[in-house]
C-alpha cells in the first residue's frame, strides 16, 4: 500500500467520522419554547401516520431538523390543483430521512395546518 493510498484511507475515516457527528450530534433539533414542543409532538405522528410500514422505522429514519416560524409570504401556498391557499398555522418543520440514521438522502418541509406538503 503506497502512501498516497493510506492518505486517501485517513481523510475517509475522517470524514465519516464528522458525517457520524454532524448526523447524530448536531442534526437533531431542541425545542426552545411550549409552542414549538407541541409543533414537534404534531409534526411526529403526522410522520408516523405518512412513513409506516415498509423500511421506514428498521432501515430508513426520520428525524426532525429545523422548526422556524412562517413569513407571510410563506403561509400561502398552490394546493394540487394550482388554488393559492394560506395556512393559518405559525411553523413550519424540516424533516430528513437518513440511512440507517447516519447518511442523509432527502429532506421535506412540513407546514403548521397543511397535512399533504412535500
Amino acid at each position: 500500500m503506497s502512501k498516497r493510498d493510506k492518505i486517501m484511507i485517513l481523510v475517509m475515516i475522517g470524514l465519516v467520522i464528522l458525517l457520524l457527528v454532524k448526523s447524530l450530534v448536531l442534526d437533531p433539533y431542541q425545542v426552545e419554547n411550549e409552542a414549538e414542543e407541541a409543533f414537534l409532538t404534531y409534526v411526529e405522528k403526522l410522520v408516523d401516520e405518512r412513513y409506516s410500514g415498509g423500511l421506514y422505522g428498521t432501515l430508513v429514519q426520520i428525524k426532525v431538523v429545523n422548526i422556524t416560524e412562517m413569513s407571510e409570504r410563506e403561509k400561502s401556498y398552490k394546493d394540487l390543483d394550482g388554488n393559492v391557499q394560506v395556512t393559518q398555522g405559525t411553523y413550519k418543520a424540516k424533516i430528513r430521512k437518513y440511512i440507517l440514521g447516519i447518511l442523509p438522502y432527502a429532506e421535506e418541509s412540513i407546514l403548521e395546518g397543511v397535512e399533504d406538503e412535500s
